[in-house]
């Protein structure tokens, strides 16, 4: 089965396609997941230690959000609500439906304005009008983006088909740029251009990601980057020694 897998992640990669979805038995979809996991872990860890021998580079968002944060909230946040909300982002709508459109454009309105008007965090809410001015307009253009793609659903489906692998890449690409400010990078020189090579794994994680989404539904690709951040945040608290 791995072997198998290899070779379909491949032929995706080369020439990504939207309409793949494969239904398998339950007992395949957890091989599949393992599988899936143990590549895009490996993969990255790699890449990473590959970035670190020539770049001195530092999680800095990592390290100053642990001095603030109990490790369980941590977790909670970067293994469950950040996944939720990027699968949301970036691949929900790679499936070409109005309501996955409708969802993503609220989730980027939504993003925007929480850096545009400097609210602490995605999920942080109270009642004060920058808040509610976020989830409005976040709201009404999410409603207007849905009707939009309701009554265009069939311009859509022909620009999906026709233009998908740079769709998909282009999503790829903002997925590992989203992290770029996660990142401290030791560089006099080119330091925009060592900061694209330090987020690579990020977009190693975005292709299988993507694939797994496409190929086996949201849930199972949110369930896998979901876990993904589990296991390498749990790293990086044990690494660090916090309880």
């Amino acid at each position: 089965m791995f072997k198998i897998l290899i070779q379909k992640l491949l032929v995706f990669i080369k020439s990504p396609e939207w309409d793949i979805r494969e239904k398998i038995r339950f007992q395949d979809t957890i091989t599949y997941f393992f599988w899936l996991f143990t590549i895009n872990l490996i993969g990255s860890l790699i890449l990473a230690a590959i970035i670190r021998s020539f770049f001195l580079v530092e999680n800095s968002a990592v390290s100053e959000i642990l001095e603030e944060w109990r490790p369980i909230k941590f977790l909670i946040y970067g293994s469950i609500l950040i996944p939720i909300f990027e699968e949301s982002l970036f691949r929900l709508a790679l499936k070409p439906k109005a309501i996955n459109i409708g969802v993503a454009s609220f989730s980027t309105v939504y993003f925007s304005l929480t850096k545009f008007l400097e609210i602490e965090s995605l999920f942080y809410f109270e009642v004060n009008p920058n808040c509610i001015i976020r989830l409005l307009v976040s709201i009404s253009l999410g409603l207007l983006v849905y009707r939009f793609s309701v009554n265009k659903s069939k311009h859509i489906l022909r620009l999906w088909n026709k233009n998908f692998p740079r769709i998909f890449y282009l999503c790829g690409v903002l997925f590992a740029l989203l992290h770029l400010n996660n990142y401290y990078v030791a560089a006099n020189n080119n330091s925009f251009l060592i900061a694209i090579i330090v987020v690579l794994p990020h977009f190693f994680s975005a292709l299988i990601f993507g694939y797994a989404r496409l190929k086996h539904g949201f849930v199972f690709g949110t369930l896998l980057h979901s876990v993904n951040n589990l296991v390498v945040l749990s790293l990086i608290i044990s690494t660090k020694g916090i309880v």
